[in-house]
């Protein structure tokens, strides 16, 4: 007897709105606290001539913007591509092609972008550090 499938497929499409809301508000929430990291770093200010030009005050808005619209796209992007990543999860991650809840595909997709994220600000992070790094190092030689 084969496996009986459930599609979560009217549930997903009423869960566009959701998912894109999510995705904004995350993708908000994540923006301010990379703007926010970057202000405490000394970073959002104009104290110096070197931080007081065009280029640089774009650059100190590229790192929140980037993450906001990578927490954003972590959200919609699965949507588009559900039956791609209902594929993945259930080669992967779930041995059995059964979906035992309707909001088990739905928390996928949150899980998803909640993961993507994390990872966004963890680059954030570790991009930061080795910017900060690499300043202080041409610093010291000049």
């Amino acid at each position: 007897m084969s496996p009986i499938v459930l599609s979560a497929g009217p549930l997903l499409l009423s869960a566009g709105p959701l998912l894109l809301s999510a995705g904004v508000v995350v993708g908000l929430v994540t923006s301010v606290v990379v703007y926010a990291d970057a202000a405490r770093r000394g970073r959002s200010q104009s104290d110096d001539r070197a931080r007081s030009s065009d280029c640089e005050r774009s650059a100190r808005l590229l790192w929140p913007v980037s993450v906001g619209l990578t927490s954003l796209a972590g959200f919609v992007v699965p949507y588009w591509y559900d039956e791609a990543l209902r594929r993945a999860y259930f080669a992967w991650v779930k041995s059995s092609a059964v979906v035992t809840s309707p909001y088990e595909m739905l928390a996928l997709h949150f899980a998803v972008g909640v993961g993507i994220s994390i990872a966004a600000v963890l680059v954030y992070g570790f991009g930061s550090q080795y910017d900060s790094l690499t300043r202080s190092r041409t610093e010291n030689r000049g």
